[in-house]
């Protein structure tokens, strides 16, 4: 699962450029990649209570 987070991590670093850039408009794509970082923090915290 922390792979995941790094690879959603990245992929927002990768929105951030191409929008500082104003290659294109990453509003809608940065609000579907924060929705899927939080499902996947209420994973993480989910798997290290269950421990």
């Amino acid at each position: 699962m922390k792979i995941a987070v790094k690879e959603a991590e990245e992929t927002h670093y990768w929105l951030d450029l191409l929008a500082a850039k104003k290659y294109y408009d990453t509003s809608e794509h940065k609000n579907q990649l924060l929705s899927i970082m939080k499902v996947l923090s209420k994973i993480i915290a989910s798997v290290h209570r269950g421990k």
